[in-house]
């Protein structure tokens, strides 16, 4: 799991507006990053942790890393910057294989794209479902983009032993999420 914390002290300058930003965050995330806030003058120790030296901060942390927020209070950037902490191992890279396994097994997703980044929106997705119940690739090489139809990148698309889903709405968890189930 990733979690979002919003470090403050009773009455700290721009707690309100730290703590709308994380608010509109988790809306954003819907429910792959995990949010939390924590009143560092009732467990100064847990902040200590952290090594926070102003509050309000806002702090990133998986199970083994963490890092305080440093960008400009923005609730995208936050979620951006949060969604990078998912670890991308359940996403394959796709090749000539995945042609001939896509009409046998598991059901797919695939991101036809031509950057080399795997999104985070498509890292959290793949950890929503477990690789037993879907697998999910990406795949840049557009001399692959053909044997697959894709005319458009970025393309996602959702295979299903004989059915064929192309995602057509906003590239975002909640409507990703709703499609593929």
């Amino acid at each position: 799991k990733v979690w979002v914390f919003l470090l403050y002290v009773p009455f700290c300058k721009r707690f309100r507006e730290s703590f709308t930003a994380l608010e509109q965050a988790e809306i954003l995330t819907n429910g792959s990053v995990k949010y939390g806030i924590i009143n560092c003058q009732g467990d100064s120790s847990l902040c200590s942790t952290f090594k926070v030296t102003e509050y309000p901060s806002i702090v990133l942390k998986n199970r083994t890393t963490f890092s305080i927020y440093q960008e400009k209070l923005n609730p995208k950037s936050i979620v951006k910057n949060a969604l990078s902490y998912i670890p991308t191992s359940n996403i394959n890279s796709v090749d000539d294989f995945w042609i001939d396994d896509l009409r046998e097994g598991k059901p797919k997703a695939i991101l036809f794209t031509q950057k080399n980044k795997i999104p985070g929106y498509w890292a959290a997705l793949s950890r929503i479902y477990p690789p037993s119940k879907v697998q999910f690739g990406i795949c840049n090489e557009e001399g692959l983009f053909n044997d697959y139809n894709i005319t458009n990148t970025p393309s996602i698309v959702f295979y299903n032993h004989s059915k064929d889903y192309v995602f057509e709405g906003l590239r975002k968890i909640r409507f990703l999420k709703e499609s593929l189930s």
